[in-house]
């Protein structure tokens, strides 16, 4: 049996958009008052675009003269589980950023959003990282290596540091 999709309102938006536990959000038909004048907006479904910097779905909600960029996860948590409670951040549990829907969603702690980043293989650790400039196969290679740290580091041309950290597990401990 499929699903059917609920609509509430928006927290904090009641009376202007409405968001579903698909994770669609909706602007609701409206007068609004501009300039002396009263204007009818048909309400239509928000396009949902990509966070450029989180790569989640947000959509922009405004109030008046004010827009702002809010998480589609976000909206449909706080309309049909409740408000964000005090530390907490909307998890997804299959880890898919984009998929804002209700039975994908809880909220959680920081410390439970890593754990599933690690169990969906989404964690930006090691090679991941933007950052990263070893490789796994370098970081094997080090842990075997009897050579110094201050030996090996001009070899790879990272501080000798980087390579006790590597070897005490401090850097890619998950390897």
């Amino acid at each position: 049996m499929t699903e059917k999709e609920q609509w509430r309102p928006v927290c904090g938006y009641e009376g202007k958009y409405d968001v579903s536990n698909f994770g669609d959000v909706r602007s609701l038909s409206r007068t609004r008052n501009a300039r002396g004048r009263v204007y009818k907006v048909r309400g239509r479904t928000l396009k949902r675009i990509i966070d450029s910097t989180t790569k989640y779905f947000v959509v922009n909600l405004s109030n008046g003269p004010i827009v702002k960029k809010l998480g589609v996860h976000t909206l449909v948590l706080e309309a049909f589980v409740g408000p964000r409670p005090e530390g907490k951040w909307g998890l997804h549990n299959d880890g898919d950023r984009q998929n804002p829907r209700l039975d994908n969603l809880r909220w959680g702690t920081p410390a439970e959003n890593s754990a599933d980043m690690l169990t969906h293989g989404t964690a930006m650790t090691g090679a991941r990282s933007p950052l990263a400039v070893l490789t796994p196969e370098i970081v094997g290679w080090i842990r075997e290596s009897r050579q110094s740290s201050l030996a090996l580091a001009p070899v790879l041309g990272v501080a000798s540091s980087t390579i006790r950290a590597v070897r005490l597990r401090q850097n890619w401990a998950h390897q």
